[in-house]
């Protein structure tokens, strides 16, 4: 999960326009910076979410990081004037979803790690449990 820090702040001090070319813009980043087979979303106002399939925790980690510096480098023109954006990131891995591991509970650690980014002064990747698979039963 990340999010746009100061968002409202953006739209409210250069307009709804600019805050979409920004929407835009990261938009595009993301889906640079992550595979063809992963899955890039909006979640909400300034809220995106990233799938990452089959990959680690130290990748995500390693992805997140360099869409989180992508960002902060970015030079975004809307009109005439130039904007720049930080974004927070919480990770969370797992090996498998399925009945046992929900969708759900993956989301909730995700965001709850998104917002100890934002609490922890943003611009700033933070990682969420690592949620192991559940047993293997063997017969």
């Amino acid at each position: 999960m990340l999010d746009l820090d100061n968002f409202k702040d953006l739209n409210d001090n250069h307009g709804h326009i600019a805050g979409d070319a920004v929407l835009i813009e990261v938009g595009k980043v993301l889906r640079k910076r992550v595979r063809v087979s992963d899955i890039v979303g909006r979640y909400g106002g300034e809220e995106f979410s990233i799938v990452l399939i089959s990959a680690d925790e130290g990748k995500t980690l390693i992805v997140a990081e360099d869409i989180r510096h992508s960002i902060e480098t970015l030079d975004i023109k809307t009109g005439e004037e130039r904007l720049s954006v930080t974004i927070s990131i919480g990770v969370v891995a797992s090996t498998r979803i399925d009945g046992t591991l929900s969708l759900e509970r993956l989301l909730t650690e995700a965001d709850r790690a998104l917002y100890r980014a934002k609490r922890e002064g943003r611009n700033k990747v933070c990682a969420g449990p690592f949620v192991p698979p559940p047993p293997q039963v063997y017969q």
